[in-house]
């Protein structure tokens, strides 16, 4: 995990990519956590309360713990860190990660 990283100085990166890259906040987090070698799964002790809100927009409330599953179980099946399956990621073409193995 980078440990340069606070959480003042990670909503400043979420925010910058969203606004310079025209992203969405999740997409913004997991290009962050991949740039700066950070597991999602430890993305919670960066996410302050404004930035957690603006998350909670882009996914409607009845849907969350759903989207939450889905995202872990993409991760664990074809977005690995060592070899993603982009070949077989029905979303590739939303993705961010520039060295993709098609």
């Amino acid at each position: 995990m980078s440990d340069f990283l606070n959480r003042a100085e990670f909503t400043k990166l979420v925010e910058k990519a969203v606004r310079d890259n025209n992203m969405s906040y999740m997409d913004a987090m997991l290009d962050i956590c991949d740039k700066n070698n950070i597991d999602p799964e430890d993305v919670k002790k960066f996410v302050g309360a404004p930035l957690q809100s603006k998350l909670e927009v882009e996914i409607p409330e009845g849907r969350r713990l759903e989207a939450h599953l889905l995202l872990i179980t993409h991760g664990r099946s074809l977005c690995t860190a060592r070899k993603p399956k982009c070949y077989d990621c029905p979303i590739v073409g939303e993705c961010p990660y520039e060295d993709k193995n098609l």
